[in-house]
């Protein structure tokens, strides 16, 4: 559920663990990709509905917007993509591997940030039920923000100093390769038939929709603005935007450390986000490992060995 930004920060900081090949370019630009999900298939346009639906259902599944704590396909998915990577050609193999261990890291940021942030969710429909049948884009625009205080809190930089859409920079064989394993993934794990080109090309869309919503919405001056912005026409759109802000001070973070409720642990918690972002950071080494020696077992026990902070 963290966005583009958020994800491809947490990628850069797990590369450097991932193995002495990353100062090859592809190689990290595979890993970086594989970083942000299937997440870019959402946002899949063009014809044929069919192929829509195809992608945003995958996109969905492996995205952390199936409205649960962990469908029990995602290691699978890890797994196969894993094995999908060794049966690409020699030359695309080294590549693929990345991709598939940038879909591990995906899954670790996702696993342990998404009870914060439905969290949030669910406190501001709590005081705003209206706002039920706009979860998703509620939680786009939490994610928006959480973007923007990432790129601050790591790279001391606002985030109408970037380009958000460059975050899925790519080759035109580091795309192939995503789209091949991503492929295998749909069919093998999910029954879904999505092409591999399906997947390039919703890379393109991502990018395009970042583009526009960046530079043609408003940037309104926090949170409590844009999810009243949502009843514009099309709020799916307009809750990708950023605000035009350098994070420092965003309370979707939860500096103070507030209580919340993670309801898949059952438990409050009081963490910030930086706190479960740098957390997952230092549970990557055994993670990625267990992704490496393809051992499942320790592979899910890794990413389930979370102890709350507070």
């Amino acid at each position: 559920m963290p966005a583009i930004v958020t994800h491809h920060i947490f990628g850069e900081e797990a590369s450097r663990a991932h193995d002495s090949r990353q100062d090859d370019q592809e190689v990290l630009l595979s890993f970086l990709l594989g970083s942000q999900g299937a997440t870019p298939l959402v946002h899949a346009m063009g014809p044929g509905s069919a192929t829509r639906r195809a992608c945003h259902e995958l996109g969905r599944l492996m995205g952390g917007m199936s409205g649960t704590c962990d469908d029990g396909r995602l290691v699978e998915a890890i797994f196969v993509a894993r094995e999908a990577a060794r049966r690409l050609p020699a030359d695309d193999t080294t590549c693929g591997d990345a991709f598939a261990c940038g879909l591990a890291a995906h899954y670790l940021l996702e696993h342990d940030t998404q009870p914060f942030i439905r969290a949030q969710v669910g406190d501001l429909v709590d005081v705003d039920e209206s706002l039920e049948l706009l979860e998703p884009e509620v939680a786009a625009l939490i994610e928006a923000d959480l973007d923007s205080w990432v790129l601050w809190e790591a790279r001391q930089l606002a985030i109408d100093e970037t380009t958000v859409a460059t975050h899925l920079a790519r080759t035109d064989r580091v795309e192939r390769i995503g789209g091949v394993i991503l492929s295998a993934v749909a069919s093998e794990v999910y029954g879904i038939d999505l092409r591999p080109k399906d997947y390039e090309a919703s890379l393109v869309w991502t990018e395009r929709v970042y583009a526009y919503v960046d530079q043609a919405h408003p940037k309104a001056p926090g949170l409590a603005h844009r999810v009243a912005d949502t009843v514009h026409p099309n709020p799916k759109i307009w809750s990708l935007s950023h605000r035009g802000s350098s994070g420092e001070n965003c309370a979707a973070a939860n500096p103070d450390c507030h209580e919340w409720f993670d309801a898949c642990i059952d438990t409050v918690r009081h963490e910030s986000f930086g706190d479960l972002f740098y957390l997952a950071l230092e549970r990557w080494p055994k993670v990625k490992d267990a992704f490496a020696a393809g051992d499942r077992d320790r592979f899910g026990q890794a990413v389930a060995a979370v102890v709350p902070l507070s």
